[in-house]
């Protein structure tokens, strides 16, 4: 029996929100895709491996995404209590998964992004979407 993994795919957070039916259409079919999202890190709970990030373009964005990061190492969670590292640039990847109106994604690693070029991550975006059927094309902007 072969197994194969769907490729994680490249997801900006401006495109999560709002919720609509197409993101509705997606998760009743998978209960999560994998996927790589870029924000900043709001707020980590050490106390339940929990963070927040928000939108790395829309500082007025009321929108977050809920992160578990129970499987990240003990190393990889003191970085994120560390004060300066607040409001970075961080990608996620990870199992996103949609409960209720609220997106979750459940972290397998980390990296920040700082001074990462949003033009050119977008554009990596919109390039390998093709390559999965799990999300559809970004939309032309």
């Amino acid at each position: 029996m072969t197994t194969t993994l769907d490729p994680a795919v490249y997801v900006l957070f401006d495109e999560l929100y709002p919720i609509t039916d197409r993101h509705r259409n997606i998760f009743s079919s998978k209960s999560s895709v994998a996927v790589r999202v870029l924000g900043r890190l709001s707020v980590f709970q050490s106390e339940d491996d929990m963070a927040v990030i928000v939108s790395p373009t829309k500082d007025d964005a009321p929108c977050c995404v809920t992160v578990d990061m129970k499987f990240l190492s003990d190393e990889q969670k003191r970085s994120l209590t560390n004060e300066s590292n607040r409001e970075r640039l961080i990608q996620i990847l990870g199992d996103l998964s949609l409960s209720g109106d609220q997106f979750t994604i459940v972290a397998f690693c980390f990296v920040f992004m700082d001074g990462v070029d949003m033009d050119l991550y977008k554009s990596v975006a919109r390039l390998t979407r093709s390559l999965t059927e799990c999300i559809p094309q970004i939309e032309p902007t």
